[in-house]
Order: structure tokens, then C-alpha cells, then sequence
């Protein structure tokens, strides 16, 4: 039995992977034939999925874990690829099959003749891809790869309209959210590692003793990893305090709105806590933060829905406010009821957005005809005392201001930091950063014993270095390639920082270094060509828009980028994550350190990506949709 639901599942991954490929060959004026491939695929792995829930209940609801293959191997670690078969799995695999087999369908009408058709179609499959593969994902390793395909694709969704500010400006803040919850995840795994050197599994999370003892020994790497763990999950499924980010997330076409923020996508971080449940399950005091925190999100979103002026605003609200209730049931250990719920709030959610262009008109006309008939409803919040009632009905109107307390605090102050890092410039670069890097270097590989404590001590120094340098980056809105040349050395001396903090093999060096050579190669040479072809684009201060004229440059541009940030396609991903696995539990702040440059390394790329070739065309000749479309 376990050989048959293997090779089924193996299945969907496969024709998903490469049904998205041969999407990607179609001509874009075939549009029949995009969107019939696209919909006989999606059908096709419905199909698998129906099969798989028939034997699953033939098989006596049996669970399962599921090797593949190893990506690398050394003596000390392992690169997994493990799926996982439970109940989590079929409901998530099920109500994704056929939310997105009638969004396929609905968009095959809805997207006719609209620029980006096969874009749309594309992306579409990429996220599906990505979809199926975190809800199979057996651990963390795979996990995360579909984790930072979902990011990407996202990003993509909301900024289907390119050539507008705000779809392109909202793209980034989202995955500049994102990429905050990335942070909470990669130091959840490093903690997992360290904990137990081994590659965990969902398989053995769910034996409830699995991590007594772990927990016992090091109770205070338990509430890290908790930590961790749920901060991943807030990012993802927008719960307070970044809420915010999910009505912005609606710039894209209502039919990618639908899967992707009212149904799907904003699920996936209760799925980690789903996967992870027992893994935190003993620790009370985590679970009541869970409770609390699902509390304080039901209230705010739910406050904030009612005064949404969009349609879309309010479903997307509303949609936060019921993930704040699952986490609540999760809190309680109720995780039937979290899966029962999950089912009813995405199909609810895909039929209100789908259905919202109609209700507005239906809406609009009953104002206009029968307003006089409209009885006004009474709500309980109007029987608090005046002053109390217009104080919460203003700020749930502003959304709480979330949105300007993340950007101020957070992000805000990482630039305020890199503004004064001025003295970091080309000269500084040049003469002093490199020189160090290429000494260091030289001294590895000359295998120079300096003692220990020192060797610690360069470490943690290099480590620093690198921090500042990619403030400095993410400050930075004038100099394209200087960004870029911040970027590489900031990688560089993360990586250095860590061979003197564990001596390991020079190929695993060469091969997180090769993924980031080719990346900063590929980056540093298109900028170089559009500044040949484009006198007036040396400047991040503005969005270009580009891609209008170069759409190629752009795509390799992004592949690039890509390449930088340690993407799940890249070599630097591969090493990036065997690198992480040489830094001991007892060295937080090179873990830290290591974080937060590679949170900031993607936000810096793709902002970069973003400002030079998204957005309203800067030539004038083009046609260019105001600032608040």
C-alpha cells in the first residue's frame, strides 16, 4: 500500500512541476491552449487526490512517512527530501485541488485578453507547485523549500499589475513580511538540529514523548524553537501584529485574490502549528500566548472588517479573524476542529471574493432603489460609552495602525542604522572590506592555527561585519551596483565567519560560493547592459519599469537576485543550509547574525529588482496609471 500511495504522490508533484514548465512554453496568444492545459493538469491531480482519499480509508487511516532522496551527504549531515501521509495532509491536498481546479476554470473567462494572461497562468501553476509541496513536505528541509516558493510566488501574484505603484509597492511589503517569518522558521530548524543532529520528521513530531527529553535537558531551546515557530506562522497566515499586510495583498486580479489570501496561501502557517503541534504541546505557557494571540487577532481584524470602505478589505479581515479563532482551537488542542474549520473558511472565502464584483452592484442598486426600505442594525459595541465607541471605531478604521508601527519600528530603524553607516562607501569597499576578506581567506586555507578563542572571536567579528554591510545595502537608494557589490561581501563574510567558527570542507565552501558568484555574475552584468541601453536608470529611488522595454534583462535580472537570497533553485540554497548546520547551539548570536542577513539580503534584491524594473514606465511615451491605481 505504501508503494502505491508513493508513486501517487510522487505523481502530483511530478506533473505539477512539469505541467507549470510546459506552460511556460506556450506561445502567449494561445490562450485556449494555456488555460486547457492548466485545467486538464489540475483536473488530472484531483483525480490522484480522490484516489488517494479512497485508499486511505481502505488502508484504515494509517499514516506515513515517505523517503525519497538525499540532495547532499557528508559524514555529519544529510539533505532529505521526506513527504508525509496523514489526515493533515488529505484535507489541505483535497480543498486545495478544488479550490484551484475552479479558479483555474473561472480565470480561463475572467482573465480573457488580459495583458499577462500566460503570466498569470504561470504563476498560478508555480504556486500550486508550491502549495502541494509544502502540504507534503515530511520535514523541515522540504518544508522550507516549498515555504520560499510560495514567498516568490506571491510576490509575483500582487504585482500581476506591473506597471502600477501600489500592486508593485504592496508586492514588497508583503514579502518583506515574509521574509521576517523566514527568520522565525530557519531559526526554529537550526534549533532542531542542534537539539537532536538529526533531520526531524512530522512522522515522529507526532509521537507525543518524541521530545521529553530534549526538553527536559534544554528547557529553554524548547521555547526557542516555539518561538520560532509561531513568529514563521504569524508571517505567513497575517496575524497580528502583521495583519496589515493582507488587505495589500488584494491588488492583484480577484481570481489570484481568491486562492491565494482568501482560501490557501494565508493557511499554510496553521499548518505548521498542525505539523509542530506536539512539538510544542507540553509547553502550557506557549500554548496560551497561542490562545491569547488568536484572541487579540480575532478582535482587531474583526473590528477592522466592519469598516473596511473595499469589499475585498473585508473579506480579506474577516478571513484574519477566523485564523485568529483556529489558533485558539489549536491552543486548546481542539485540531479536528482546526481542520473542519480550515475546510469551511476557504470555500467560503474563494466564494465571497469570487462573487464580490457581483454583491457590489447588487449593493449599489439597493442603495439607489430601496434605501429608504434599509433598516440600520444595532450593534453591542454601541452600547460602550461614547468617547470609547468613536476612539475604537476610528482606530479600527486605520487598521490599527499596524502597518506605520512596522514600518517605523522595524524597518524604519534598520534604515535610520544604515544611514549612519555612510563611511561604509566605494573607497571604504575597495580598501579595506575586501583586503580583510581576502586575508581571512587566505588564512583558511592556509589552515593557520590561531587558538581557539580567537578563532571565536573572528568569528563573531566577521559575522558583525556582514550584519552592517547589508544595513548599509538595504539603506542604500542611489547606487544600483554598489548595492550589489554590499550584497556579495555581506554573504562572503557570513561565510568565512562560519568556517572559522567550525572548520569544514573547502567543496562545501566552493559550493555556497559558486551560488553566489554566479549570482552577483549575472546581476552585475545586466545592470551594466540596461545602463548601455538606459541613460537615465542609475537611481532606487523611483520605480523604472524597465520590464516594459527589457523583459528579458528583467527575468535574468530576478534570476540573479534569486541566486543571492539562497533560493530553494539556486547552489547557494544547498549551501546556505549545510553552512547553518556548523553553528552550535551555544553561538545565538552567529545564528542572529546569519538571520537577519539573510531577511534583509532578500528584501535588498528583490526591493532592487522592484525599483528598477516594476512600476509606471518612466519614459513619458508610455502609457503610466496614476499613483493611487
Amino acid at each position: 500500500m505504501i508503494e502505491i500511495i508513493k508513486l501517487l504522490l510522487i505523481n502530483i508533484l511530478c506533473i505539477n512541476f512539469f505541467g507549470f514548465i510546459l506552460s511556460i512554453l506556450i506561445p502567449a496568444k494561445n490562450e485556449r491552449a494555456i488555460s486547457k492545459l492548466s485545467l486538464i493538469l489540475t483536473g488530472f491531480i484531483a483525480l490522484h487526490i480522490l484516489i488517494l482519499i479512497l485508499l486511505y480509508i481502505f488502508d484504515s487511516f494509517k499514516s506515513y512517512s515517505i523517503y525519497l532522496f538525499s540532495l547532499y551527504r557528508d559524514m555529519n549531515y544529510s539533505f532529505q527530501v521526506a513527504l508525509i501521509w496523514d489526515t493533515t495532509t488529505i484535507v489541505f491536498l483535497f480543498v486545495g485541488s478544488i479550490i484551484t481546479l475552479l479558479i483555474m476554470y473561472f480565470s480561463s473567462y475572467y482573465m480573457h485578453r488580459e495583458n499577462g494572461y500566460k503570466r498569470f497562468f504561470n504563476t498560478l501553476l508555480f504556486f500550486y507547485f508550491s502549495y502541494n509541496l509544502i502540504v507534503l513536505s515530511g520535514n523541515f528541509v522540504t518544508l522550507f523549500i516549498g515555504w520560499e516558493l510560495l514567498g516568490l510566488s506571491s510576490f509575483l501574484l500582487i504585482a500581476f499589475y506591473r506597471d502600477r505603484y501600489l500592486p508593485v509597492r504592496n508586492a514588497v511589503k508583503v514579502f518583506s513580511v515574509y521574509r521576517i517569518g523566514d527568520m522565525g522558521l530557519i531559526m526554529a530548524i537550526w534549533d532542531l538540529y542542534q537539539l537532536t543532529h538529526d533531520n526531524i520528521l512530522f512522522f515522529n513530531i507526532n509521537k507525543e514523548d518524541y521530545f521529553l527529553n530534549y526538553f527536559t535537558a534544554y528547557p529553554y531551546v524548547g521555547i526557542g524553537i516555539s518561538i520560532g515557530l509561531i513568529v514563521a506562522s504569524i508571517g505567513k497566515s497575517a496575524q497580528f501584529p502583521v495583519s496589515y499586510w493582507l488587505p495589500r495583498a488584494m491588488e492583484g486580479p480577484t481570481a489570484s485574490s481568491a486562492i491565494f489570501y482568501g482560501s490557501l496561501s494565508v493557511h499554510i502557517g496553521v499548518l505548521l502549528l498542525l505539523r509542530t503541534f506536539f512539538l510544542w504541546k507540553s509547553l502550557w505557557y506557549i500554548r496560551l500566548f497561542v490562545g491569547i494571540l488568536g484572541c487579540i487577532t480575532y478582535f482587531t481584524a474583526n473590528k477592522s472588517a466592519k469598516l473596511q470602505s473595499s469589499i475585498k478589505s473585508q473579506i480579506a479581515y474577516s478571513s484574519i479573524s477566523q485564523i485568529g479563532l483556529m489558533y485558539v482551537e489549536l491552543s486548546l488542542g481542539l485540531r479536528w476542529l482546526v481542520l473542519v474549520h480550515f475546510i469551511s473558511n476557504a470555500f467560503l472565502r474563494t466564494y465571497q471574493l469570487l462573487v464580490s464584483p457581483s454583491v457590489v452592484a447588487y449593493y449599489m442598486r439597493q442603495q439607489v432603489y430601496f434605501s429608504k426600505f434599509i433598516k440600520i442594525q444595532k450593534h453591542f459595541m454601541q452600547l460602550l460609552p461614547t468617547k470609547l465607541f468613536y476612539s475604537l471605531y476610528v482606530i479600527g478604521h486605520n487598521e490599527w495602525n499596524l502597518d506605520y508601527i512596522v514600518n517605523k519600528y522595524l524597518f524604519g530603524t534598520i534604515k535610520k542604522v544604515g544611514r549612519l553607516l555612510k563611511f561604509i562607501n566605494e573607497r571604504t569597499l575597495l580598501f579595506f572590506v575586501i583586503p580583510l576578506f581576502i586575508l581571512s581567506f587566505v588564512g583558511y586555507i592556509l589552515k593557520l592555527h590561531f587558538p581557539i578563542a580567537a578563532q571565536k572571536y573572528f568569528s563573531s567579528v566577521f559575522s558583525c561585519i556582514s550584519v552592517l554591510l547589508i544595513f548599509r545595502a538595504f539603506a542604500e537608494r542611489y547606487r544600483p551596483i554598489f548595492i550589489l557589490w554590499l550584497m556579495m561581501m555581506s554573504q562572503l563574510f557570513i561565510l568565512i565567519s562560519i568556517s572559522y567558527n567550525e572548520r569544514f570542507s573547502i567543496d562545501l565552501m566552493l559550493l555556497y560560493f559558486s551560488g553566489i558568484f554566479m549570482g552577483f555574475l549575472i546581476s552585475i552584468i545586466v545592470l551594466y547592459i540596461l545602463k548601455l541601453k538606459e541613460s537615465d536608470f542609475f537611481d532606487v529611488n523611483k520605480y523604472y519599469g524597465h520590464i516594459y522595454e527589457h523583459k528579458w534583462l528583467g527575468f535574468i535580472f530576478l534570476i540573479g537576485i534569486l541566486s543571492f537570497m539562497g533560493f530553494p533553485i539556486t547552489l547557494s540554497f544547498l549551501g546556505e543550509d549545510m553552512i547553518l548546520e556548523h553553528i552550535h547551539l551555544n553561538q545565538t548570536l552567529l545564528v542572529f547574525n546569519f538571520s537577519i542577513n539573510y531577511i534583509l539580503l532578500g528584501i535588498t534584491g528583490i526591493k532592487l529588482y522592484a525599483r528598477l524594473f516594476l512600476g509606471p514606465h518612466c519614459k513619458r511615451y508610455h502609457e503610466a496609471a496614476i499613483k493611487s491605481a
